[in-house]
């Protein structure tokens, strides 16, 4: 457990992919890795990812993938000021 809060892995990734990969994308993951294609949050485009959903999502203005890794908490209040604390003392803005 961190001293900043109680934080633990979510169960969604999110690939963010500039257009012109974004068909390649999803094409990859459905018919080269075949794996199930999540259809319960269309227009959203999600696959099973082992125990965890990887959503891939199409965004302008980015010319290479990004992996964006979800976190939560049960205490966004303690863990929040813990989190600004912690951006401060590395002399990071919030």
């Amino acid at each position: 457990m961190s001293i900043w809060g109680n934080f633990s892995a979510g169960r969604n990734i999110a690939m963010k992919v500039p257009p012109h990969l974004y068909e390649s994308s999803i094409q990859f993951y459905r018919e080269v890795l075949g794996f199930k294609e999540i259809t319960t949050h269309a227009p959203s485009v999600g696959f099973e990812f082992g125990s965890n959903n990887l959503w891939i999502d199409r965004v302008p203005g980015i010319s290479q993938a990004e992996i964006w890794l979800e976190v939560i908490t049960k205490s966004l209040t303690h863990s929040g000021a813990g989190i600004v604390h912690w951006l401060n003392s590395k002399a990071i803005r919030a």
